[in-house]
């Protein structure tokens, strides 16, 4: 009986020394690599130039409890060099994180909406080889990095926090970097209309002293699938997009601008 006593009263400590983490991670850890349309090498392009509009639906936090919601527009150049293509763009990201309600023994966090936003440079590189008898490639292997400055209500709320110790992690830095390998597959049609798949892993690179909490710094991860649709000038895109405390989905469109550049 006694032992049975005991046994109860440490489960009980166990549990009540248990609290939930919370994670206050950037936005930018999983989102800031979205999709930039290159010109087939059978299309006999040199470089293109493209505006882009992508709208990000998704949650963060621990069990996707936080909502995030964002717009990014940017402007892109791709080119065809030999057997490499590359990509760079310039672009600002405007987005909402809400925070939900979360109450437990020693924390309460009351709902907040937080304004964020970013300026950032995004850039790719990589081998390409032809397949299928309409001018279809396969973007073998390639390497693509973000590089991201955050700035907004929800960065000031992350560095206002960093002093506690009831939260799992922290993340303080306005700089989000990405890198990460990427392989692709675009079908073109025999209507010239073209098909894709791309799928995408990688990490946020941060210094672990913009880390804080009670948990260990590890840093973000992410895995993204990208199936995209071109017809003439415009490419339709959706991406869903899972990393480390966070899941989202991405629809975009990338819209080729001015003359395309011929290889002479």
């Amino acid at each position: 009986m006694k032992n049975s006593v005991l046994l109860y009263l440490l489960i009980i400590v166990w549990m009540a020394s248990c609290k939930e983490p919370y994670y206050f991670l950037s936005p930018l850890n999983s989102t800031s690599q979205t999709y930039h349309t290159i010109s087939l090498k059978s299309d006999s392009v040199k470089s293109s130039t493209y505006i882009n509009g992508i709208v990000t639906l998704g949650g963060a936090n621990q069990d996707g409890r936080d909502n995030v919601y964002s717009f990014n527009g940017n402007i892109s150049r791709s080119n065809n060099l030999g057997h490499f293509q590359s990509y760079y763009e310039l672009g600002i990201t405007l987005g909402d994180y809400v925070i939900q309600q979360f109450s437990e023994t020693n924390l309460t966090i009351p709902p907040t909406d937080n304004f964020f936003g970013a300026i950032g440079f995004n850039g790719g590189i990589n081998l390409v080889v032809p397949i299928g008898n309409n001018g279809g490639e396969w973007r073998v292997i390639g390497v693509e990095t973000s590089l991201q400055n955050e700035f907004g209500n929800y960065l000031s709320y992350r560095k206002s926090i960093k002093d506690s110790t009831n939260y799992g992690l922290i993340e303080t830095s306005n700089w989000t970097t990405t890198i990460g390998g990427y392989s692709e597959i675009v079908w073109k049609l025999k209507n010239t209309n073209q098909v894709g798949y791309k799928i995408s892993c990688g990490t946020a690179l941060q210094n672990s002293n913009s880390y804080y909490g009670y948990q260990p710094h590890i840093n973000p991860v992410y895995l993204l699938n990208t199936f995209h649709v071109t017809r003439k000038k415009v490419t339709g895109f959706a991406q869903l997009n899972i990393s480390t405390h966070a899941a989202s989905v991405q629809l975009g469109v990338n819209y080729r601008i001015g003359k395309r550049k011929k290889i002479s």
